[in-house]
Parts: structure tokens; sequence; C-alpha cells
């Protein structure tokens, strides 16, 4: 999982995105990481639903 990040956020350097703008995505994508990882079933991949999930765990105080 930590590869992919690796690998989403170097896409968004070589797209020439914002410094800030990663930084907020690496950020967030650790959350959903760490989320996943105590949610989801190890070896399943990820789903829209999850991510639905992820969204609505965010929205918790």
């Amino acid at each position: 999982m930590e590869e992919r990040l690796e690998e989403f956020i170097r896409k968004l350097k070589n797209r020439h995105y914002n410094s800030k703008t990663i930084e907020t995505y690496q950020n967030l994508l650790k959350h959903f990481i760490s989320f996943y990882e105590k949610h989801i079933i190890a070896g399943n991949t990820v789903r829209e639903r999850d991510i639905e999930r992820f969204i609505q765990h965010l929205k918790k105080p």
C-alpha cells in the first residue's frame, strides 16, 4: 500500500501539482491507509464503498 502512495505522489509531482496540494493528499492518503488496514480484510482491493466508509470516518468528530 505504501508503494502505491509513493507512486501516486510521484505522479502528482510529475504533473506539477502545488506542493501544498501534494502534502494535503499525502496526509489524507496516510489516514486512508491506516483506516484501510484497520477496517478492511487483508487481501481485498479497495472498492468504492471502502472509500465511502473512509469519508464517513473523516466526518466523525
